[in-house]
């Protein structure tokens, strides 16, 4: 590679400028397989939204929800009762 990130490979001095048609075709190999990786990709990603959601939905619930009902903080007269007792 040179400093600019091109390849050693390509003659600059290329009348032809046959050199660009390199990263022309580099560039639609990868979209290729880009578009044949995403179908595998994508059930993996579904699965990754329903656990961050049911991550979400338990963390909301355990900070609004029926668990914070439950331990709710006790009164001041509370505390007092069970010191005295």
């Amino acid at each position: 590679m040179t400093s600019k990130g091109e390849p050693d490979n390509i003659d600059t001095n290329d009348s032809n400028n046959t050199g660009s048609h390199l990263y022309t075709s580099d560039f639609k190999r990868r979209a290729t397989l880009d578009r044949k990786n995403s179908s595998a990709i994508q059930p993996i990603q579904k699965e990754c939204q329903q656990i961050n959601h049911r991550h979400l939905k338990l963390k909301n619930d355990l900070i609004y929800g029926e668990h914070k009902k439950e331990t709710k903080k006790p009164k001041c007269s509370e505390i007092m009762r069970k010191d005295i007792v």
